[in-house]
Parts: C-alpha cells; sequence; structure tokens
C-alpha cells in the first residue's frame, strides 16, 4: 500500500503543474503572444525572423494610437497577420505629397523618424486617402518594400483600411536575436 503522505506529494504536484500549464495558455493565447517577421516590410523597427512579444490586451480600455506598431488580420478576409504601424486615426484625411505624409491639411509632413530610407518608386505617388470611422491606415517602416493601406505594388490589399476589430494587438518588445533586445518604438 502506498504511503498517504506519497499520494499527497503526488496530488500536490499534478495540480500545481495542472495550474501552471493553464495560466502558460492563458497568458500565450488572451493575454500575449510571441510573432515573428516574414518580410522586411517593417525593417529596420523590426527585422526579418526577429521575434517579438505582442501585447494582446494593449487596446482594452484604450484605442491604438498614430505609430504604434500593431498586428492585424488582413483587411481582405485572408488569414495572413500582418505587422505594421498606425499612420492615419479613423476620420482624417491622409495625404501622400512626394512621399511625405500629411495629415488633415496640415502644411508640416509627419516626423517618420522610423522610416529605413526615403521613399522611392511607387512610395513617391501622390494619393489622398479619407479614413473610415472605426478604421485606420497603416504603412511598414520600409516603406519602399512594403504591402499596406496605399494599395499599391504587386499584389495590394483591395480593401485598404483596417477595420478596428481586425487589431490584434501592439508589438511592445523584441527578444530576439539577443542584440536587437528591446522596446518597440
Amino acid at each position: 500500500m502506498i504511503n498517504r503522505n506519497v499520494l499527497r506529494e503526488t496530488r500536490s504536484w499534478v495540480v500545481s503543474i495542472g495550474l501552471a500549464l493553464l495560466l502558460a495558455l492563458f497568458m500565450r493565447n488572451v493575454v500575449v503572444a510571441r510573432a515573428s517577421t516574414p518580410t522586411p516590410s517593417m525593417e529596420s523597427t523590426i527585422n526579418v525572423g526577429d521575434s517579438v512579444v505582442l501585447w494582446r490586451l494593449a487596446y482594452m480600455f484604450s484605442e491604438p494610437q498614430r505609430f504604434h506598431v500593431i498586428a492585424f488580420d488582413c483587411p481582405d478576409g485572408g488569414t495572413t497577420t500582418y505587422l505594421k504601424r498606425i499612420v492615419g486615426l479613423p476620420g482624417e484625411t491622409l495625404e501622400i505629397v512626394g512621399g511625405q505624409v500629411f495629415i488633415n491639411g496640415s502644411d508640416e509632413p509627419l516626423d517618420e523618424w522610423y522610416l529605413l530610407e526615403p521613399p522611392q518608386w511607387w512610395s513617391l505617388t501622390d494619393q489622398t486617402f479619407h479614413i473610415p470611422e472605426g478604421h485606420f491606415f497603416v504603412m511598414g517602416d520600409h516603406r519602399n518594400n512594403s504591402k499596406d493601406s496605399r494599395g499599391l505594388g504587386i499584389n495590394a490589399w483591395e480593401n485598404q483600411f483596417i477595420p478596428r476589430e481586425n487589431i490584434v494587438g501592439r508589438l511592445t518588445f523584441t527578444f530576439l536575436p539577443f542584440d536587437r533586445i528591446g522596446i518597440i518604438r
């Protein structure tokens, strides 16, 4: 016959391990997620192969803001989750003139300190967008190599604006590779 103390200790370990697994599953599926970047569209903020932490609850009590780097489901209903930077907010008019972004008719372009390189090729296409309420306008930091809300390039999205409900969360931290560990700005 097995000693009662051994049974009690075994049960304690099983319960502890089970609770730890449930907590880990909850954290991974509800609170945070790990993601990696398969394309260069967000370089140099997030490079191909970087592993990042996605904060799923970032917008539970607040709204996404300009310059936040977000993860969102494809606006055309596909299964791809994209990582991009919010540039335009609901209800705004966004103009791209000579590769620079202007909001609501401002004379001053956005200070886009995060861009990998100056705009070239189709990134210089002048465009005007009226962002619907409840939607966001996103672009990659590697503007010349990004599938985004501008609707330019090969295989462009048909629906250029990102509905609020498609936003999965905010990217907050790069943790791999070790030489790129840091907060995403």
